[in-house]
């Protein structure tokens, strides 16, 4: 029998910016960290975080 398939997220819809904070996040890092690392504030972050879940989701 063959081996169930997984559809991957597809990343390509989100922006550079996005990309990065999904990177950073899936290093377990905190919004106020990633915000550090790409010069924006912990809510901008958040913002962020929030679009690519709406955009990975749907």
């Amino acid at each position: 029998m063959p081996e169930k398939m997984t559809a991957l997220p597809r990343t390509d819809q989100l922006t550079p910016t996005e990309k990065n904070a999904l990177n950073q996040s899936a290093l377990k890092k905190t919004n106020k960290e990633i915000g550090r690392g790409l010069a924006m504030s912990h809510c901008t972050v958040k913002f962020h975080i929030a679009t690519i879940k709406r955009k990975l989701v749907y």
